[in-house]
C-alpha cells in the first residue's frame, strides 16, 4: 500500500476513486478526426469540471515514452475495454491515436511528470535513471514536449525513429488534433532548459524482433477484409465482439475479459492469432473511424 487513504485523511472532500467501478456513460468526442467518436467512462469523470494528469518519466517499448499523455490511458475502465485494454491497446493503429483523443477531451489543466527517478529502456522492470527534475505545465502536448526533450526524444519525430519502434508518436497526434504545440519555439519554459538536464534515454526493439512490417501489413489488410465484409458480418453478429484473422471470424464473444480468455486458451502464436478485435455493427452504427487505418497503413508499411 502507498498509504494514500491515511495521507488523504486530512483532506475533507478528497476522496479515492476506481474509475473502472461505478457508473459508466458514453462520452462524445467532439474534435474531428477522433479514433473513436464516444468512448465509454466513469460519469465521475464525464461530469468533472477539470482534468489534473501527474505522470513518472517512462521509457516505453511499445509507444516510446510515458508522460501525461500515456498517463491518461488509465481513466479508460478495464470492464469495457478488457485487461490491460487490451481493446485499445491493439496491434494496429488503435493506441497513440486514443491517446490523442483523451488528450483533446480532457485538456488537463495541470500537468506534471515526476522525473527525480525515472525508468530507462522499458516501462515494466526499467532502468533506474536520475534526471532529478519535476516538469509541470498547463498545457498536456506542451508539457509531454519538454518531457520527451529531457529524455532527448525529439517530440516532432515519428514513426519508425527511435523511440517510436512499433507505433507513432501519441505526443506528435494529439499535437496534430490542436491540442498543444511540439515546436520549442512555441513552448514557454520558465527554469532550466530541458537539454541542459537531458539524459538520453534509450528503448530496445524486442529481443529477436524482425515481424513488425510483417505483422502491421497482413493486419491492415485483414482491416481491409473486415470492412468489405462489414454489412453481412453484421446482420449475424450485431453487437458482438470478433476476433478476426485474414478477414475470417476465429470466435466471437461478449466481452473483451472473455475475448482474451479464448486467444490465451487457444495457443495461438503471433502468426495465427487474431489480427483484429472489433465490436461488430451495421455501418449506421460505426462508432470507429477506420480511415486512419488507410492514412497510417501508409506510413507503417512503407517505413
Amino acid at each position: 500500500s502507498l498509504g494514500y487513504p491515511d495521507r488523504l485523511a486530512k483532506y475533507p472532500g478528497v476522496r479515492l476513486v476506481n474509475f473502472g467501478e461505478g457508473e459508466l456513460v458514453d462520452v462524445p468526442m467532439t474534435h474531428p478526426g477522433a479514433m473513436f467518436s464516444q468512448y465509454r467512462v466513469s460519469r465521475l469523470l464525464a461530469e468533472a469540471d477539470c482534468f489534473v494528469s501527474v505522470a513518472k518519466m517512462k521509457a516505453h517499448v511499445g509507444m516510446g515514452c510515458t508522460l501525461c499523455i500515456k498517463n491518461l490511458f488509465g481513466w479508460t475502465p478495464t470492464s469495457v475495454y478488457g485487461a490491460p485494454r487490451s481493446y485499445l491497446h491493439d496491434r494496429l493503429i488503435r493506441l497513440p491515436r486514443v491517446l490523442a483523443d483523451l488528450a483533446a477531451w480532457t485538456k488537463p489543466c495541470l500537468n506534471v511528470v515526476d522525473a527525480i527517478v525515472a525508468a530507462n529502456m522499458s516501462e515494466w522492470r526499467g532502468v533506474p535513471m536520475r534526471p532529478e527534475v519535476i516538469i509541470a505545465g498547463t498545457n498536456v502536448v506542451a508539457t509531454d514536449s519538454v518531457g520527451a526533450r529531457v529524455m532527448g526524444i525529439d517530440p516532432s519525430s515519428d514513426y519508425p525513429a527511435h523511440p517510436f519502434f512499433y507505433r507513432r508518436n501519441a505526443i506528435l497526434l494529439a499535437s496534430q488534433l490542436g491540442v498543444g504545440p511540439v515546436d520549442p519555439a512555441l513552448i514557454d519554459v520558465l527554469g532550466l532548459c530541458p537539454e541542459d538536464v537531458s539524459l538520453p534515454f534509450t528503448v530496445n526493439a524486442y529481443n529477436g524482433e524482425s515481424s513488425r512490417g510483417e505483422e502491421l501489413k497482413q493486419g491492415l489488410d485483414c482491416v481491409e477484409a473486415y470492412r468489405a465484409n462489414q454489412a453481412n458480418l453484421a446482420d449475424r453478429y450485431a453487437g458482438r465482439l470478433l476476433a478476426v484473422r485474414d478477414g475470417n471470424v476465429l470466435w466471437d464473444g461478449e466481452h473483451v475479459a472473455e475475448m482474451i480468455a479464448r486467444e490465451r486458451e487457444s495457443g495461438l502464436d503471433w502468426k495465427t492469432a487474431p489480427q483484429l478485435m472489433v465490436r461488430c455493427v451495421p455501418h449506421a452504427q460505426e462508432i470507429e473511424n477506420w480511415n486512419w487505418y488507410d492514412v497510417d497503413a501508409a506510413m507503417l508499411t512503407a517505413a
